[in-house]
């Protein structure tokens, strides 16, 4: 499965690279997916090897699967391209799924370490709110794009000020 992934991530890397765009792999926490870890798809992105392959950290997947902290102190900082912020429910593992979703600080997920980590491998790029939860969908725009920012502001302000 890994050369199949690593073989398919080289042609589009290829295809992406002739426009001057990168390639960010995303693991799914979810028992189901053939790339379920952050250490999986983190081993691919390497595997891989080019400049314009990177990896989308998001909380949820992390947390989902039991993604391990020691293979985040491991990563390249400069391999991590996208970070997708979020927070869930505590259920099983397993059971979880987008709609368990919550704002950033409200739920399971350690984000503390998470961000305390990230810190200390020396990631500083981006973070963006992630969210699939159908009772906010429902909400108007401003109070979401409000929340939104407030509690990653606030997750994050002791790690990346």
């Amino acid at each position: 499965m890994q050369e199949d992934t690593v073989r398919v991530l080289h042609d589009l890397a290829d295809r992406a690279q002739a426009y001057g765009v990168s390639l960010a792999f995303e693991f799914v926490g979810y028992p189901n997916c053939s790339v379920n870890t952050f250490e999986q798809a983190y081993q691919i992105v390497q595997a891989a090897n080019r400049d314009n392959v990177g990896i989308v950290l998001d909380c949820f997947h992390f947390h989902v699967m039991n993604s391990r902290i020691e293979d985040l102190q491991q990563a390249d900082p400069a391999k991590i391209f996208v970070f997708h912020i979020d927070d869930c429910e505590d259920l099983p593992v397993g059971a979880l799924r987008d709609q368990h979703r919550v704002w950033p600080g409200h739920g399971c997920v350690d984000l503390d370490a998470i961000l305390r980590t990230l810190s200390e491998i020396g990631y500083s790029e981006m973070v963006s709110v992630e969210l699939f939860r159908p009772e906010y969908w429902d909400w108007e725009i401003e109070r979401t794009i409000q929340t939104g920012k407030e509690t990653t502001e606030q997750a994050i302000r002791t790690y990346f000020a």
